[in-house]
């Protein structure tokens, strides 16, 4: 009898068949007679294409296979039952579309992009007013500003979606932003800038990771060139020349992969999770790096390249804007960058940024699912 621990199997065997029971008796229950209230998950089962809810199985995996599925041994056992017979995510926090395509369920997207997160009249009022804000520090700056909201990979890549999920575009957040365009100023309308377009002109499926919320850099150097048209057209000088250099590489997954809870001996041995690699193209100064989330530290492109006399433009953005920062510095050598959490950023926290950095014109990027929250 193989020890483990201070246990042994015979110890752990009461606690795992009990878990079993529960497990199953759960499933069964929210498969057959349809718990909606137990959760939003839908189960793809082998071959079929029927749905089911199963918000337990899904509770399971992300609570109480946290704290036992150690004890008793059975994480394997979830995990196999999950990817090698049902291709289905182990955890409600990612999805598996088609091709392998992995998205985020979690921070509100999935909700959001099926049209599901309510758009009340003070959320309207509350983005429409945390913009303006913005427009109007820009104005008494006495700058050009340029509002960018980066598309929700969930939303772009519709077709890739796992079974069940659909897109309602005029429903999202981002949609209801648009629809009430009627009520933005006129400095809104001439900040916006709509990438979302951008991205569908190019191809969305070249425009992410495989295995990561993010764009990639194709997707990023789009935005890149759109941002910087945008402000050649407010009188700054920028590059609209040959984009940046990239080179292809072999890297391990991003956050999706990581966040599908499968490090260990069943990831290695399946060759996933921890060690879903993708082949990537990455620009020329990033070194060795072992994977996709490795690109979220890196530091912004070296001084030396910016030349003294670009204009100097201040980019505040979330984690969307870390691989902007390499295809929009070859346009725009003069940037300085600022990561934070635009969508809850005041005006004088804007105008304190400001006087620091004494920019020449000011670009605000951040994802889409931030509209989903109060801003």
């Amino acid at each position: 009898m193989r020890a483990i621990g201070s246990f042994t199997v015979v110890h752990r065997a009461p606690v795992a068949v009990l878990a079993a029971v529960v497990l199953f008796a759960g499933f069964a229950a929210s498969a057959t007679l349809g718990f909606r209230s137990l959760g939003q998950q839908a189960l793809r089962w082998a071959g079929n294409g029927v749905n089911a809810p199963a918000r337990f199985a899904w509770f399971y995996r992300d609570r109480l296979n946290a704290q036992l599925g150690p004890y008793t041994g059975s994480s394997a056992m979830w995990f196999l039952l999950s990817w090698e017979l049902l291709h289905q995510s182990p955890t409600s926090k990612v999805g598996i579309g088609s091709g392998d395509w992995l998205f985020l369920r979690g921070e509100g997207e999935r909700d959001d992009i099926r049209g599901l997160v309510p758009w009340t009249a003070d959320r309207e009022a509350g983005w429409i007013r945390r913009l303006g804000e913005w427009c109007s520090v820009a104005r008494e700056h006495g700058l050009p500003l340029l509002i960018a909201i980066a598309p929700n990979k969930s939303t772009m890549l519709s077709e890739r979606l796992p079974i069940g999920d659909a897109v309602s575009r005029e429903r999202t957040s981002y949609g209801r932003l648009l629809g009430a365009r009627s009520k933005w100023s006129d400095e809104m309308h001439a900040a916006m800038l709509d990438l979302h377009s951008v991205l569908a002109a190019r191809g969305p499926e070249s425009c992410y990771f495989r295995s990561d919320t993010h764009w990639n850099y194709n997707g990023a150097g789009c935005a890149a060139d759109a941002i910087a048209a945008r402000l050649q057209s407010r009188g700054l000088a920028c590059e609209l020349g040959p984009g940046l250099a990239l080179r292809e590489r072999f890297v391990n997954g991003g956050d999706l992969a990581r966040l599908l809870g499968t490090g260990g001996e069943v990831a290695r041995r399946l060759g996933i999770g921890a060690g879903f690699g993708e082949l990537v193209l990455l620009p020329e100064r990033v070194g060795e790096i072992e994977s996709i989330e490795d690109l979220q530290v890196l530091p912004p492109p070296p001084a030396a390249s910016r030349s003294p006399e670009a204009p100097r433009v201040l980019v505040v953005h979330d984690s969307f804007g870390m691989i902007v920062r390499d295809p929009l510095s070859a346009r725009l050598p003069g940037c300085v960058y600022e990561r934070t959490e635009p969508a809850s950023m005041t005006g004088a926290q804007l105008s304190e940024l400001i006087d620091r950095e004494s920019p020449d014109a000011i670009v605000i990027l951040f994802v889409e699912r931030r509209l989903a929250a109060e801003p």
